[in-house]
């Protein structure tokens, strides 16, 4: 097995180099039947299927769209018709699929930055949730630029893409706007624009800080420092406010 892997990776790296520079992959050596396994492979359509099981295009194309009883197709067909999808790894054509049903099955998800750990956590989370239920995922990665985000939100809308998932990079909200302009569901998490109708999902920034800074304040502690991000995302400027108002109303000084 581990020579086999071995191989692929060469035979995979000498394959683009070639590509990219011929005459560079004479310098990888690796056994010439291994090439075989990198031909392309013909793709295996509805019309494949209904030729190996001697069975109408209809009548395939309603088993694998999951019609089959709605036209009391019986169950020894529906079973021949999904053994000879999965012999020939039959896959959906995505793109047709969308056209006929006037629907993307992919979803946005904005992010600031994958660098952060918290943030890469949830576009797993959100990833694994949304391939669950069908959808793929597009994801965009800001680093944590206003301006990339809104470019980010343009290129999505013009996927037509079926709804945006977002965690702000800034306070603009324009695109954000737009996007319900175009009916485009739109959902924040951790952070979020006040003022524009989107629901939100969000730990209680305020109220989080305000505890935790009464909690240091009660034991005793009255120097406190609060190191914050960006002024320009409401989950920060939110935080601050708890700290400071606990800290004024503990008649304790603090700079900022």
């Amino acid at each position: 097995m581990l020579f086999q892997e071995k191989h692929s990776l060469y035979a995979g790296c000498a394959f683009l180099l070639g590509r990219l520079k011929p005459g560079l992959e004479r310098y990888f050596t690796f056994p010439v039947f291994l090439h075989k396994r990198y031909r392309r492979l013909k793709n295996t359509t509805i019309k494949t299927i209904a030729e190996a099981t001697q069975l109408s295009l209809t009548t395939v194309s309603r088993v694998l769209n999951g019609s089959a009883k709605k036209y009391r197709i019986s169950e020894e067909t529906q079973q021949l018709v999904l053994k000879a999808a999965a012999k020939l790894n039959y896959a959906p054509n995505r793109a047709a699929v969308s056209l006929r049903l006037k629907r993307s099955f992919s979803v946005g998800l904005v992010i600031p930055t994958l660098s952060n750990p918290y943030f890469a956590d949830v576009a797993s989370m959100v990833s694994h949730a949304l391939r669950a239920k069908g959808f793929s995922v597009v994801l965009m990665d800001c680093d944590e630029d206003e301006n990339s985000e809104v470019e980010a939100v343009r290129l999505l809308a013009a996927q037509h893409i079926e709804g945006v998932i977002i965690i702000p990079s800034g306070s603009q909200s324009a695109h954000i706007d737009n996007l319900l302009k175009r009916k485009i569901p739109v959902i924040s998490i951790d952070r979020y624009h006040e003022g524009i109708p989107v629901s939100y999902v969000a730990t209680n920034h305020y109220e989080g800080a305000l505890d935790i800074t009464q909690y240091l304040l009660q034991a005793g502690h009255k120097k406190i420092a609060c190191l914050q991000g960006s002024t320009s995302v409401v989950s920060n400027n939110l935080r601050v406010k708890g700290y400071t108002d606990a800290m004024k109303a503990a008649g304790c000084r603090f700079s900022g």
